[in-house]
């Protein structure tokens, strides 16, 4: 007696409600966590040199508004 295959179904596409969800906490993640190296590289290729243009000093500030304005 030949018993037939199964084949797994494929499971449900996400719906748009969690896309958008997930990709503004993936987008806001990744500039939280790359907006001090940004600053430090930014600063690094100033013209007066790093320590003229803050040194690690501030390397924070305005990390809100980048979180905030990185989500959909």
């Amino acid at each position: 007696m030949a018993s037939s295959p199964v084949t797994p179904s494929a499971p449900a596409a996400p719906s748009l409600l969690a896309c958008l969800f997930s990709g503004g906490i993936a987008g806001t993640s990744v500039d939280v966590v790359l907006y001090p190296l940004d600053t430090i590289k930014t600063r690094l290729q100033a013209k007066g040199g790093f320590r003229a243009a803050g040194g690690f000093t501030g390397l924070f500030k305005g990390l809100s508004s980048a979180a905030t304005g990185s989500a959909p």
